[in-house]
């Protein structure tokens, strides 16, 4: 899975905890992948984030995609 990120500064990783998978960006949650009706979407723990995609993600921030 490849993640597109701004700079080579900014580190982006999935985070798999118990039954829950995050985006996590510089150490922080970003999103998280839904269940039931919001299962395979993203759902934004920060304002400002959409995150979208499976095998290739994309973060946008407040608009503007990081790549």
């Amino acid at each position: 899975m490849s993640i597109k990120s701004p700079t080579t500064k900014a580190k982006v990783r999935l985070v798999e905890d118990d039954d829950d998978l995050f985006v996590e960006r510089n150490g922080k949650r970003i999103a998280k992948r839904g269940v039931g009706r919001h299962a395979k979407q993203w759902i934004s723990l920060e304002p400002g984030f959409v995150v979208y995609g499976d095998d290739d993600l994309v973060i946008e921030q407040h608009g503007a995609a990081l790549h």
